[in-house]
């Protein structure tokens, strides 16, 4: 994506969710107008992938077999406890390299 650099990119403020008032916004390019009234037009979801909720389990079952906290677990791996709750519960966006390290420390497959 180019940039009109004739305008200060400072000023540039293009928020998708709110219509923009093409009165209030004069210095934004008509071309970045039509891209965001493009993005607003379309259907589709901008998600991250969460860690699938099989796998959650069976992190949390493997560190219980292993009689392990989750404190525990995470200074194994070198982690914050913030980690090993987000991936336990589902929201972390999974990383190839935390997964193997869990992998090693627990000893299952992910």
């Amino acid at each position: 994506m180019s940039f009109d650099t004739t305008h200060d990119t400072k000023d540039i403020y293009l928020n998708t969710k709110d219509k923009i008032n093409k009165e209030q916004h004069k210095f934004v390019p008509k071309s970045h107008l039509r891209k965001v009234e493009e993005i607003d037009n379309t259907e589709q979801s901008f998600k991250h992938k969460t860690l699938n909720h099989n796998v959650s389990l069976k992190i949390q079952q493997a560190r219980q077999l292993k009689h392990m906290t989750q404190k525990e677990l995470a200074i194994r791996i070198n982690e914050k406890v913030n980690v090993i709750q987000d991936y336990e519960s589902g929201r972390a966006i999974p990383s190839r390299q935390i997964l193997n390290k869990l992998q090693q420390v627990l000893g299952v497959k992910l």
